[in-house]
């Protein structure tokens, strides 16, 4: 495993909480704004969805979505490399 700050590196949130994000439908895809940036870093932006998968879901949600989240990230990540 790569160290954090390890290329690639993004900008991140790191309170990344649903209370930070606003969804927005425009009639063809769901927008999404992150607003409160009082801690911004730089690291994977896997940090974040990380932060918001453990502190934003129940262990029950997380344990039933558990494979769909891990198999769409990854073919996520496979069609952008």
């Amino acid at each position: 495993m790569r160290p954090l700050g390890e290329a690639p590196v993004t900008p991140i949130h790191r309170d990344c909480r649903f209370y930070n994000l606003f969804f927005r439908d425009n009639g063809q895809r769901t927008e999404v704004v992150t607003i409160d940036w009082q801690t911004p870093s730089i690291s994977r932006g896997a940090a974040d969805l990380a932060y918001l998968l453990i502190f934003c879901l129940s262990v029950e949600e997380r344990r039933k979505h558990e494979e769909s989240l891990l198999s769409r990230s990854s073919a996520d990540s496979t069609e952008k490399a």
